[in-house]
C-alpha cells in the first residue's frame, strides 16, 4: 500500500513538472524565440546588437521584419564558386555567407585571428568584423521582408541592397575610410548596371556605387522599389 502511494505521488510530482515546464517562457537568443546565436558570450552580445541596430533601420525605413536566423561563429567561413574556373566545386574563403534555404549565417568568430580578408583594402578590426555581421544579417532582412520572392531578386540585387544599407549603417569614421578608397564614385547611372558582371569585376566599388546610388533620394522608396522588382533588372543567370 506504501509503496503504491509512492508511485502515485512520484507520478503525480512528475505531471506538475511537465506541466509547470510547458507554462514557462520558452528561452531564445537576443529575446526572440526565433533567433539562435552560436558563439562565445562576447560574439552572442555582438550578434545580439548587430540584430537589434539592423532591425530598428529596417523599421525606421517602414520595413517590419522578424527573421529566423541562427548565426554561427566560425573559425574559417567558406562559399562554394559555382563559376569558378578552376572547379565548379572550388571553395572560396570569406568574411561571413548568408544561406536563405537554412536562415543560417556563418561569420568569421574572434577566435580567427586577423583574417587576410580585408573588405575595401582596409584592417580588419572590430568595426568592420561587426559591420561584415550586419551586412549578414541584412540579407536576412530582407529574405525575411520578400519571402519567396527573395530567391527571384537577382544576386548582383541582393549585395547591391545589402551593402548600400551596409554602409549606410556603418559608424562615420569607418563609413568615410570605405568612401574614401573610390572618391569619384558617384553611383550608378541607370538599374541595369546592377549586374554580376560589374558585381564581379570589383565587389568593393560595386558596393560604394551601390550607396551612392542608394543614398541619392529617398532610401525607403528605394528598397521598396527594389524589393517589388519595380527597377530594370538584368539577371544574367538567365541568359543563354
Amino acid at each position: 500500500m506504501v509503496a503504491t502511494c509512492r508511485c502515485a505521488l512520484r507520478l503525480l510530482l512528475v505531471s506538475w513538472a511537465i506541466l509547470c515546464a510547458s507554462s514557462l517562457p520558452v528561452l531564445a537568443d537576443c529575446g526572440r524565440t526565433s533567433v539562435r546565436i552560436v558563439g562565445t558570450l562576447e560574439e552572442q552580445v555582438s550578434a545580439c546588437q548587430a540584430l537589434d541596430e539592423v532591425l530598428g533601420y529596417f523599421r525606421a525605413n517602414d520595413s517590419t521584419s522578424a527573421p529566423e536566423l541562427t548565426v554561427n561563429f566560425q573559425p574559417a567561413v567558406f562559399v562554394r564558386a559555382g563559376g569558378s574556373a578552376i572547379s565548379t566545386n572550388a571553395l572560396l574563403p570569406v568574411c561571413g555567407s548568408y544561406r536563405a534555404t537554412t536562415h543560417e549565417i556563418q561569420i568569421l568568430g574572434s577566435a580567427a585571428g586577423h583574417t587576410t580578408r580585408r573588405p575595401w583594402g582596409l584592417d580588419w578590426g572590430a568595426a568592420m568584423a561587426f559591420s561584415v555581421l550586419e551586412h549578414e544579417i541584412i540579407h536576412a532582412v530582407i529574405a525575411q521582408i520578400m519571402g519567396d520572392q527573395y530567391e527571384k531578386l537577382p544576386h548582383a540585387w541582393h549585395e547591391a541592397l545589402a551593402y548600400a544599407v551596409q554602409i549606410d549603417l556603418m559608424p562615420n569614421q569607418l563609413r568615410e575610410d570605405v568612401l574614401a578608397r573610390y572618391p569619384a564614385e558617384e553611383g550608378f547611372s541607370n538599374t541595369l548596371q546592377i549586374n554580376e558582371l560589374v558585381y564581379g569585376l570589383d565587389p568593393d566599388r560595386f558596393s560604394v556605387a551601390a550607396y551612392r546610388t542608394y543614398t541619392r533620394g529617398d532610401k525607403a522608396e528605394f528598397l521598396r522599389t527594389a524589393m517589388g522588382f519595380e527597377f530594370e533588372m538584368l539577371d544574367m543567370s538567365l541568359l543563354p
